[in-house]
């Protein structure tokens, strides 16, 4: 398939029809679907030999690919060395990897990304803590969670229902009920009802 892809693009060259961003990214994108990170990579390669400058979409599916395959170190050197670089990346990119961390048992690399993410300059929302901190709880990374839950507090931005539930059950579920009533004060006082915190709404 990878020949196929090269001896297409190799006639494209010859016959001087334009390749761009676009015709790689879409060969890329196909690699990436079916998972075949070498290939999606060789396509990379042989666009950079062409000159292409490869847009941010070309690394959202590098990132994800990798991360995807359980390459998470190989997407963390990715992202630094882009960062380096002077690359301009998008938030996709960092909340890809800040995921696969969660979910892969590196709960403090996540959150020291995620303060990387905050310092480049993007704005964070509601959905990019609750998808670090749902995993976080899922593997037990309390403590991890917890410094995002206060971080989200600091930036003003207020948990909703489900998200509340979720860090609740689980300080419940490791008897941390020093940190419980703490937490449940923190969310009362920003507006949700007592009830909603030992439920899981699912």
């Amino acid at each position: 398939m990878f020949q196929k892809a090269i001896h297409v693009l190799h006639d494209m060259h010859i016959k001087d029809v334009t390749t761009d961003q676009i015709t790689y990214n879409t060969l890329i994108q196909g690699f990436c679907e079916v998972s075949n990170t070498e290939m999606a990579f060789r396509i990379y390669d042989n666009m950079l030999q062409h000159g292409l400058v490869p847009s941010p979409v070309t690394y959202n599916l590098l990132i994800n690919v990798l991360c995807l395959k359980g390459r998470v170190k190989h997407a963390e050197m990715l992202l630094n060395s882009l960062v380096e670089k002077g690359v301009d990346l998008r938030k996709f990119a960092y909340m890809t990897i800040i995921k696969a961390q969660c979910a892969k048992g590196m709960p403090y690399k996540a959150i020291l990304l995620f303060d990387r993410l905050i310092n480049a300059g993007f704005k964070v929302s509601i959905k990019d803590f609750s998808s670090a901190i749902n995993r976080l709880c899922k593997g037990y990374y309390l403590d991890e969670a917890k410094m995002l839950f206060k971080m989200m507090i600091c930036f003003g931005i207020r948990p909703d229902q489900k998200l509340a539930a979720v860090m609740c059950n689980a300080l419940n579920k490791k008897n941390d009920f020093c940190s419980l009533y703490v937490l449940q004060a923190l969310i009362v006082k920003g507006g949700l009802l007592p009830w909603v915190l030992t439920k899981d709404p699912g």
